[in-house]
């Protein structure tokens, strides 16, 4: 008899990352392996994607792409006082988990309004938009979602948020706070529980 191995995720992540590759995507699936009806979907499709029931998932899935030169940065920079009210504060907190989760991918900031991107993986967006619809009025989730859709990797650069000296803030707190919430919905029914 064979001796068995087992690979921990992370094991599987540092050997890609070895090989240069890195994970783009990650996630459980099939938490009933049996064809019971309406039970085994409604598990398979929606329990397994929510902590602690993915813990459970019998098959674990990775998506992986070819690290490309420059890939590896990280820059952190301290928000100043005052730079960002305490609702938005919060409200930034909150989608950032929301859409970490949604994406499978670290997003620390939605809306921080600078997006980076390559012609080639722009046209591929933009190829695949009929899927999510016109329905962006910032063009953030355009570009993320679309981003998450095509398996290309989102890497969250920080940016330096300071106190504003002049005008007014663009953003409505509650009502953009809707529509955020509506394309959390979205992102639920086009990318998480397909």
């Amino acid at each position: 008899m064979l001796t068995q191995n087992w690979l921990m995720m992370f094991n599987v992540e540092n050997l890609l990352a070895l090989t240069s590759f890195e994970v783009v995507r990650r996630g459980g699936e099939v938490l009933c392996p049996f064809p019971i009806p309406l039970i085994a979907t409604f598990l398979n499709k929606f329990v397994v994607k929510f902590w602690p029931f993915h813990q459970l998932a019998l098959a674990s899935i990775l998506v992986a792409r070819r690290m490309l030169r420059g890939d590896r940065v990280h820059l952190v920079y301290p928000m100043e006082d005052r730079a960002m009210r305490f609702f938005n504060v919060l409200g930034n907190r909150f989608f950032s988990m929301a859409f970490t989760w949604l994406l499978n991918q670290r997003i620390k900031d939605t809306l921080c309004g600078t997006k980076v991107l390559s012609k080639t993986d722009y046209e591929l967006i933009a190829a695949n938009r009929s899927y999510f619809g016109e329905f962006d009025p910032f063009g953030d989730f355009d570009l993320l979602f679309g981003a998450s859709k095509c398996n290309l990797r989102i890497m969250d650069l920080p940016i330096r948020y300071a106190e504003r000296t002049y005008g007014d803030t663009n953003i409505q707190r509650w009502r953009h706070g809707v529509l955020l919430l509506r394309m959390a919905l979205l992102a639920m029914r086009r990318i998480k529980f397909v």
